[in-house]
C-alpha cells in the first residue's frame, strides 16, 4: 500500500466493512471465554435478581401512560397545549441544569415531569426529552437509558443524536452487533456526518 493510500481518510463504506470484519474477530474471542462467564452469572443468582428489582422500580417511577395523555390534550385547546409546552421545555431546561451538576436522578425525574406535560402532539420535543433521560439514566440503568433512546427515535426517526447515544450505550452493555446498526443508521441518514464514524473507529478498533 502506497503512503498516499496510507493517509487517505477511508469513505463511509470502507469504515463499515472495516468493523464488520472487527465484530466478527472479536465475537470469536468473546466465544472461547464463554464458560467462564457462564460460571459467574451461576454464582451470582442473588445480584441478579437485585438488578431485577432495581429495573422494575425505575420503570414503574418513570413510566409515561401514553393513553392518559391523549385523552387529556383532546380536551385542551390549542393555546393550552402550547403553554404545556413552555412548562415542558423550562423543565427541560431545569434537568439539563441538574445533569451539568452531575445530579443524574434528580435530572431523569425532572425530564419524567415534563415528558407527563409535554403534548403528544410535540412528538420532537419529546424524543428530545426521552433522549435526555436517556443520558441522565446512563449512569443509573443502562437497559432504562436505552429503551428510552429507542423510544426518542420511534418519535423521530431521523434523530442522530438518540441514535448516537444509544450506539454507545450498546457498547458499554456489550451489545456490539446493536451499535454498529445504529451507527450504520446514523451515516444512511447523514452520510456526511463524520463523528459517526469517528466514534465507530474509537469504540471499536
Amino acid at each position: 500500500m502506497s503512503s498516499d493510500r496510507k493517509n487517505e481518510i477511508p469513505s463511509n463504506e470502507e469504515v463499515i466493512e472495516e468493523l464488520t470484519k472487527n465484530l466478527k474477530d472479536s465475537a470469536i474471542k468473546t466465544d472461547s471465554f464463554g464458560n467462564d462467564e457462564t460460571h459467574s452469572f451461576s454464582e451470582s443468582d442473588t445480584e441478579a435478581d437485585s438488578h431485577s428489582k432495581d429495573e422494575t422500580e425505575i420503570r414503574d417511577v418513570d413510566y409515561i401512560e401514553d393513553d392518559l395523555l391523549k385523552e387529556r390534550d383532546e380536551n385542551l385547546s390549542e393555546e393550552e397545549k402550547r403553554e404545556l409546552l413552555q412548562k415542558a421545555l423550562s423543565l427541560k431546561n431545569e434537568g439539563n441544569t441538574k445533569f451539568k451538576n452531575q445530579e443524574h436522578e434528580e435530572a431523569s425525574k425532572i425530564y419524567t415531569e415534563a415528558l407527563r406535560i409535554c403534548p403528544l402532539m410535540f412528538p420532537n420535543y419529546r424524543a428530545i426529552l426521552f433522549s435526555n433521560r436517556a443520558a441522565a439514566k446512563s449512569t443509573i440503568h443502562i437497559e432504562s437509558a436505552i429503551q428510552d433512546c429507542t423510544r426518542a427515535i420511534e418519535l423521530d426517526p431521523v434523530y442522530l443524536k438518540a441514535y448516537i447515544r444509544r450506539s454507545k450505550l450498546f457498547e458499554r452493555n456489550d451489545k456490539l452487533d446493536e451499535a454498529l446498526e445504529d451507527l450504520k443508521k446514523v451515516l444512511e441518514i447523514d452520510r456526511n456526518y463524520t463523528e459517526a464514524a469517528y466514534n465507530a473507529r474509537v469504540c471499536y478498533f
